[in-house]
């Protein structure tokens, strides 16, 4: 097998070439999450791992036999359904980028419909516990202050986890109540900022941020202990645990405040484009699976109640 200097297989680094300027078309010109092109990374780098096996040199060599094979493995060794459409899709987007920069004659991806999924519903908290995560006796630490400060905000607004350890002190408008948040593709918006989310940012920037800031050139909103941006894995230790203190026997993450954000707001009459739009989703249809959590709970309701249910 042809060499390197450096002792790497020439033919995997052929291999590889694509996928790294297909990453970088994906962060440069797509603006897709850092989280996202590390998966389509992970994927596409064992696809291409499957080619140096089955000792395929070149992509215009890869036919359709060799997708179906791939994926037939990955569901012969267990992968999980959702695992095996979010490979599918990582190849068929990787394809159809290099069909479109000429880089291959055929797109052998074009023929492969992506798999159908059964529909997940998010999971969520109730209004009573949603409250009781956010009414904990609140300790005079500044810490504490702080990861109070950015439960409420992601109850209040429904941002994503990304989006919070994003926002700088200029994001924020503590007078008109307003948050602006730079979500996927480098898209802003404007999230009004409920009032006691208000209240407990303007308390953790006057007592807790002012002391943990160790530098005035600092512009994260939310620190660690070290006067640094927060980081995401931080802020789900955050959330896990104040579940946790609070009694509530579910697994509770950023992202599932961002589901019962919502979920609420869909319970109290706020519209669908509204809520879209708060959400910064680009499709409705996104938005729409909220409206199935809704009318779930109230089929529980009929059914709880209604005589003849």
């Amino acid at each position: 097998m042809e060499k390197s200097a450096d002792g790497n297989d020439m033919r995997a680094n052929r291999l590889i070439s694509p996928v790294d300027y297909y990453l970088f078309y994906l962060r440069a010109e797509r603006g897709l999450s850092e989280h996202t092109i590390n998966a389509y990374s992970l994927d596409l780098r064992r696809f291409c791992a499957f080619l140096a096996e089955q000792g395929i040199e070149g992509w215009n060599l890869i036919g359709t036999d060799h997708l179906l094979s791939y994926m037939n493995r990955l569901q012969v060794s267990g992968r999980k359904a959702t695992t095996v459409a979010r490979n599918m899709a990582a190849l068929r987007s990787f394809f159809r980028f290099l069909h479109s920069e000429e880089s291959i004659h055929l797109d052998p991806a074009a023929v492969m419909e992506q798999p159908r999924l059964p529909q997940k519903l998010p999971r969520v908290l109730d209004p009573a516990e949603a409250k009781t995560l956010l009414d904990q006796t609140r300790a005079e630490s500044l810490l504490h202050c702080r990861n109070q400060a950015m439960l409420e905000l992601l109850y209040s607004t429904g941002i994503r986890v990304s989006e919070l350890v994003a926002l700088n002190l200029d994001d924020l408008d503590l007078v008109q109540r307003l948050v602006r948040c730079k979500g996927k593709r480098f898209k802003e918006r404007l999230v009004p900022l409920g009032q006691q989310a208000a209240s407990c940012l303007q308390d953790y920037m006057q007592r807790s941020r002012s002391v943990l800031a160790r530098t005035t050139r600092e512009k994260a909103v939310f620190l660690n202990r070290q006067g640094k941006r927060i980081s995401r894995q931080a802020v789900w230790k955050t959330v896990r645990s104040a579940a946790q203190s609070a009694g509530i026997n579910k697994t509770v993450s950023p992202h599932v405040l961002r589901h019962s954000f919502a979920t609420h707001m869909l319970e109290n009459g706020a519209d669908l484009r509204s809520l879209q739009e708060m959400l910064g989703h680009a499709d409705i249809a996104t938005t729409q699976i909220y409206t199935h959590l809704t009318y779930n709970r109230l089929q529980q309701v009929i059914r709880k109640y209604h005589p003849r249910a």
